[in-house]
């Protein structure tokens, strides 16, 4: 039966009638959806994912590989730092023979090595890549260590497994394999087209940028004094250093 109030409505009972007729006309449709047309509606969807906690572990689980991806990074850091130290405490060791070394090669003008970096390079640009405190280091002393009758002779393999060496991949992050490159027409009307959609929802969008894969390799380079000049050669990691290099290029000062 239909009641008519002998007094008016207040405001608060207004919104609550239209509170529950909204609720009452979506719960409606709802039922028409899936019983006549066989469509789950997405109130239904929405309201099943949150009973079943799917909504609120898919942001739990993204938390948590987010923790676990910055947790690992710091990890990877402080090994990278510890290897480094050791390196460095080798390195320590092996000057006072490598500074006998170089008094003995300027004596006779034979092979003295003047600066060697061991480090993270980009193979298409030659630029040094990532935290120079822990993706490169002067690996001077430890060269003139191995100097020999005005030569050195170091195996083909990896630098990281000798004295004084550390695996200076370690310290890369990984926004270091990414680099920056120019756009094309094509791109920029992708990005434009993204970039209205990206706005309505993150409000913010650097177009601007593309990233492009980067090829890193680790290098030896080594600037050397024999018999009177300047020489500047570059080994891969796993090559063969042999000093003095017939491919070694004559730096003019």
């Amino acid at each position: 039966p239909i009641a008519i109030r002998p007094y008016p409505a207040t405001s608060w009972e207004s919104f609550l009638h239209l509170c529950y007729s909204s609720l009452v006309t979506l719960v409606v449709d709802a039922i028409v959806a899936e019983l006549f047309c066989g469509v789950t509606s997405s109130v239904c969807a929405k309201l099943s994912r949150v009973i079943k906690g799917n909504d609120f572990a898919g942001a739990e689980s993204s938390v948590d590989e987010r923790n676990r991806e910055m947790g690992l990074f710091r990890r990877q850091q402080q090994q990278a730092e510890n290897a480094r130290d050791e390196a460095y405490r080798q390195r320590n060791v092996m000057e006072r023979q490598a500074k006998i070394s170089v008094a003995k090669e300027e004596r006779e003008e034979d092979l003295v090595i003047i600066k060697a970096i061991y480090g993270v390079m980009d193979s298409e640009s030659y630029e040094w890549v990532g935290d120079r405190r822990l993706c490169s280091m002067d690996a001077t002393a430890q060269v003139q260590f191995w100097v020999q009758d005005s030569s050195v002779h170091l195996p083909a393999m990896s630098k990281k497994h000798m004295l004084g060496f550390y695996d200076v991949m370690m310290g890369l992050k990984t926004g270091d394999w990414t680099r920056d490159k120019p756009a094309t027409t094509d791109d920029w009307e992708k990005i434009n087209y993204l970039a209205r959609i990206v706005k309505r929802w993150r409000g913010s969008w650097r177009s601007s940028r593309l990233e492009d894969k980067r090829k890193l390799v680790v290098v030896l380079t080594v600037r050397y004094k024999f018999a009177g000049q300047i020489f500047e050669v570059m080994y891969y990691d796993d090559q063969a250093v042999d000093l003095p290099s017939s491919g070694a290029t004559i730096v003019t000062i």
